[in-house]
């Protein structure tokens, strides 16, 4: 048997630690077009030209960095820093754990302005969001936009072992009954922004692309209730609201810190509020989210400005699913790549590309696709990651131990 959804256990779904403590996945199916392109790539040494490229990459950044770090410290945390980062030998990389969340909504909680009547409800009557869209029940943004959200009841569930996801999903005609009996009838339920199989995906891809910035990102995933309208149909640029409506949720749902507000640090001090929200880029953060009210596919809030990002009271990103995976799956690392500083670029084989503000052409397409045969970061990319780690994370953050006084 299997809980799927008890009251008191739904936040928990997903939890832990993505790599260890999920059940075994199932074996991939073969994908005959990428073993014919991984054959043409031996066959013409691209690979063994990406592993030259490769290695020169590593030893130029890794230069880059002892030369930021020695302009910036010296003396003990000097070196606790290099050794905590690998920068002489072993395996080089900022070390940081990070939280994958999805949000979820529940059928249960109950409205705040009509006591005794759900709150999905009230939030669908009002036109505030589509809840037969956010269970899976109707494609109001066309093909291309359809995501996989879940339905999960709650209660008890018999399953028949061997791991994988728990599915247990409500049908339409259920989902009716809840809503014309206004939540008096119909099954208990919770639904999730996406399924854990593809949270999964983003988040490998995520830990994967990472390294070539020099990021050796560790993922937990969690799960946020979300119960504002505006929260659950996240406001996109045609809102003019796209930046400030993303730094309120990472507060309020998140729990990032606001760097203006004060009153809730020890001592309450600006200067507190300003060091707790600095520490918090130890620990970067994305929410897989619902929709956005425009073609978003994702946006993120840097906390210090770079050459293209502006600056925000909170870091963080959030994201929405969107198939093919092969594409949409660098959806996450993409927002990351923006709070570490990093701006857009043209051409679909770079993992910072926007075909809103860029092209999706670029003269090396060709060529990086038989170099590396997916989307990348470049050294440049890694170095302007670099410089922005280096100018604004805690020296704790990047491995110095505390100062103690006595």
């Amino acid at each position: 048997m299997a809980l799927a959804g008890d009251a008191a256990a739904w936040p928990g779904l997903g939890r832990g630690r993505l790599r260890g403590r999920q059940a075994p996945r199932p074996a991939l199916c073969p994908d005959p077009a990428r073993d014919a392109r991984g054959r043409v790539r031996v066959l013409i040494l691209c690979d063994t030209f990406d592993f030259i490229r490769g290695e020169f990459d590593k030893r130029s950044l890794r230069n880059h960095v002892r030369d930021l770090l020695d302009k910036k410290y010296d003396g003990d945390a000097r070196i606790q820093i290099g050794d905590a980062i690998r920068l002489e030998t072993g395996a080089f990389g900022l070390r940081l754990n990070a939280t994958a969340y999805r949000t979820v909504l529940d059928s249960e909680t109950p409205s705040p302005t009509e006591p005794g009547v759900p709150n999905l409800v009230v939030l669908h009557e009002s036109g505030a969001i589509d809840l037969k869209e956010l269970c899976g029940f109707s494609f109001p943004q066309g093909f291309w936009n359809r995501k996989r959200y879940k339905t999960l009841k709650k209660g008890i569930v018999v399953t028949g072992g061997g791991g994988g996801e728990l599915d247990n999903p409500i049908s339409e005609d259920e989902l009716d009954t809840y809503l014309s009996s206004r939540g008096a009838q119909g099954p208990k339920f919770i639904v999730l922004a996406m399924r854990d199989g593809v949270l999964d995906t983003k988040v490998s891809a995520a830990e994967d692309k990472g390294r070539q910035l020099g990021l050796i990102l560790d993922f937990d995933t969690d799960t946020r209730e979300v119960t504002e309208g505006n929260f659950i149909n996240h406001r996109g640029f045609d809102t003019g609201q796209a930046d400030s409506s993303l730094v309120r949720f990472l507060i309020q749902v998140l729990g990032r810190t606001d760097r203006t507000d004060p009153t809730v640090q020890v001592p309450p001090t600006l200067e507190a509020a300003e060091a707790a929200a600095h520490h918090e880029l130890c620990h970067p953060v994305v929410a897989g989210v619902f929709r956005y009210t425009d073609t978003l596919r994702g946006i993120a809030a840097s906390l210090e400005e770079s050459s293209c990002q502006s600056r925000h009271n909170a870091s963080g990103a959030t994201f929405i699913d969107n198939f093919p995976d092969a594409i949409w799956k660098y959806v996450p690392i993409h927002e990351l790549g923006h709070t570490f500083g990093l701006c857009h670029v043209d051409g679909l084989d770079r993992i910072m590309v926007s075909s809103r503000q860029n092209s999706l052409w670029s003269w090396s397409i060709l060529y990086n696709w038989c170099v590396r045969g997916e989307p990348y970061f470049t050294l440049d990319e890694a170095k302007q990651a670099w410089d922005y780690i280096v100018a604004h994370f805690d020296p704790e953050c990047l491995g110095a131990k505390p100062v103690v006084i006595e």
